[in-house]
């Protein structure tokens, strides 16, 4: 996950809240534990929130369904 990572990182520094929504909803979806997909999960909901992302209900569906967010 080292290539998600530098682009994630990249994200950052250019504060794309969009890309970084994207971004951390792949290493969501690329974790090896429960865990792990719902803490980046809970990163992309953060910034699907602030940038109004069309992504916005799937992460709070995800996080929902496994217990993040009431």
């Amino acid at each position: 996950m080292s290539a998600l990572n530098a682009r994630i990182l990249s994200a950052h520094a250019a504060n794309d809240k969009k890309a970084l929504t994207d971004l951390y909803r792949q290493a969501a979806r690329a974790a090896e534990t429960l865990d792990s997909a719902c803490f980046f999960a809970t990163q992309a909901y953060i910034f699907a929130l602030e940038c109004n992302h069309e992504l916005q209900i799937e992460l709070f569906e995800f996080l929902k369904k496994h217990g993040r967010e009431e």
